[in-house]
């Protein structure tokens, strides 16, 4: 929740475009904020979600290409945070690679690494991955936006 707050405060500030994508086995809310137009009630939505157990990668991923198709963007960033169990079809991969070549989609990963993990299909369609683990205080920021 700390990492959706502050990607979400980052762009409020830069006013650029946030989407914001609650799942678990299924897609619970998908909004997006135009040009950083969020309010302390969107944010304080963010914080107040949750979703259950189970993990699909492909509905998000999709309703993400899907808002940047929507909102007209190139070189738009997805932070995808998920403690990495979940498979991918072949076909859902290629799909995501061509997306992500046509519009120079960026995706970077965290994974959140206590408990059960696995990173073997997010390096498949990742192209960062920082694990929760190796954040401290002082690099959280960096390794957040020095990217973006």
């Amino acid at each position: 929740k700390a990492v959706v707050l502050s990607l979400a405060h980052y762009a409020k500030i830069q006013k650029r475009s946030f989407g914001w994508i609650l799942f678990d086995r299924v897609v619970h809310k998908a909004k997006k904020y135009s040009e950083g137009r969020l309010l302390p009630e969107d944010m304080l939505e963010l914080v107040e979600s949750c979703a259950g157990g189970g993990t699909d990668f492909e509905s998000p991923l999709r309703k993400a290409v899907e808002m940047i198709q929507k909102e007209g963007l190139k070189k738009a960033d997805i932070c995808f945070i998920t403690d990495g169990e979940c498979a991918v079809s072949d076909q859902f991969l290629r799909e995501l690679k061509v997306a992500k070549k046509n519009l120079e989609i960026n995706i970077f990963t965290i994974l959140c690494d206590v408990g059960s993990t696995s990173d073997a299909t997010i390096r498949e369609f990742s192209d960062r991955i920082e694990t929760v683990s190796n954040f401290t205080a002082e690099e959280a920021e960096n390794k957040l936006f020095r990217h973006m």
